[in-house]
Formats: C-alpha cells, sequence, structure tokens
C-alpha cells in the first residue's frame, strides 16, 4: 500500500505456510519499511493475508525504525489492550510479549509513541522491552517512556543498554521504579553514564523495590 515490496525475509516468514510465533529481522528497512511489516502483522498488507494474532516475539535488529517506524510499532502495541486472561482477549491484534529494537534509530519521539502505547488502558500484553544500543534514545528518551510507562502494569523486564543516558537521567529512572510497582523484574541500565548523581537520583526507589534487579554497570 506504500508502494513498497516487503523485505524479503518478511515474505518468506509470513508465507511459510504456518502461522508464525515469532519475528527476526535484521536489515535496514527504513521508517516506511518498518511501517509496511506492521501494516502486514495487522492484515493491511496486501497479499499477505493476517492479522497474524498467534506472533508473540519480534525482533527488529538496525533497522533504522526512526519516528514513525515507532508510531507504527506503538500503534500496533495499543491494539493488545485486553487482557490475556479476560475473556475478551481474542479481540486483540497485538499478542506481543517480548519486543527488541535493537541499534533501530529509536529518538526520544520514538520513545513517546512507545511510551503511549505502554500507558495504563493501552497494551497489556507486553512482559519485555528491550531498546539497547539506541545512542539517539539518550535522557529525553528515557524521559518520554517513563511518562507513559510508569502506569504499566505488566511489563517485567526493561532493558536500555548503550543508550546514551547521562547523570540528568536518574530521575526519570526513580519515576520508572515508582511507578512500575512490583511487577518490574529486571532494569538494564548496562553501558550508560548515570554516574554518581544519576545513581543517587533513583537508589532510593531501588531499595524500596524488594523484586527488580539492577543489570549491569551504569556509571
Amino acid at each position: 500500500s506504500r508502494g513498497i515490496k516487503p523485505h524479503e525475509d518478511i515474505m518468506e516468514i509470513l508465507n511459510e505456510g504456518e502461522t508464525p510465533d515469532h519475528i527476526t529481522v535484521d536489515a535496514d528497512l527504513g521508517p516506511v519499511g518498518v511501517q509496511t511489516l506492521i501494516e502486514a502483522l495487522v492484515g493491511d498488507g496486501e497479499g499477505l493475508g493476517g492479522p497474524f494474532k498467534l506472533i508473540n516475539t519480534l525482533r527488529l535488529w538496525r533497522s533504522n525504525a526512526g519516528e514513525e517506524g515507532c508510531r507504527a510499532v506503538g500503534a500496533f502495541l495499543e491494539t493488545g489492550s485486553a487482557d490475556p486472561e479476560e475473556a475478551n482477549a481474542s479481540d486483540n491484534v497485538c499478542n506481543l510479549q517480548f519486543l527488541q529494537l535493537m541499534d533501530c534509530n529509536v529518538t526520544p519521539q520514538g520513545c513517546r509513541y512507545l511510551g503511549r502505547a505502554l500507558q495504563v488502558g493501552a497494551n497489556k500484553t507486553l512482559l519485555t522491552l528491550n531498546l539497547d544500543h539506541n545512542s539517539s534514545l539518550g535522557t529525553v528518551g528515557l524521559r518520554e517512556l517513563a511518562n507513559g510507562m510508569c502506569t504499566n502494569s505488566t511489563i517485567k523486564r526493561l532493558s536500555l543498554a548503550y543508550c546514551g543516558i547521562d547523570s540528568t537521567g536518574g530521575r526519570a529512572v526513580k519515576n520508572l521504579l515508582n511507578g512500575l510497582g512490583s511487577q518490574l523484574e529486571e532494569l538494564v541500565l548496562k553501558g550508560n553514564r548515570l554516574q554518581g548523581a544519576g545513581l543517587k537520583a533513583f537508589c532510593p526507589a531501588l531499595g524500596q523495590n524488594k523484586v527488580v534487579q539492577l543489570a549491569g554497570r551504569c556509571w
């Protein structure tokens, strides 16, 4: 529908004959390519059938999603607003439990889209969000993500390794820890430079949370 052909890896996965439960793409799809992939998953892609409701894992590596790609991913997440344990769970188009956008040019605006999709009343299926190696994310992106995710009630693992977060990001980490509550089991901040000031800002919240583990050196 956008005048481009879906990436051949995507075509192969979606046309295997059996409904896939996971998709991994390591290719520079670009923002339009990521949008096209999401259209295929929700059933809007030409000739690809769908929606593909059984997919629980989506990994995009070095796909250059950018802001518009993240907007599409966020919109997809919002189609999973029913609790998987509830009777209306069959209404969900998105049933992702694991989402990884690694080195995908996720910007602060992209984080805003993802955060909105994971706020209260939006997605209820996702358990793991991995945004490792998005240096363009930075502290501003962390704040945007935290603004939405601080009301999330399902995320168990959040990984933000090597995302360019500096010492001013400590307050946003604190907001995440205070908001996500006891369901968050692991927070990965490896490879960021929060330093003493950043650690000082969120350590009290970390101490009060008896469940979450902080993984990786971040100072």
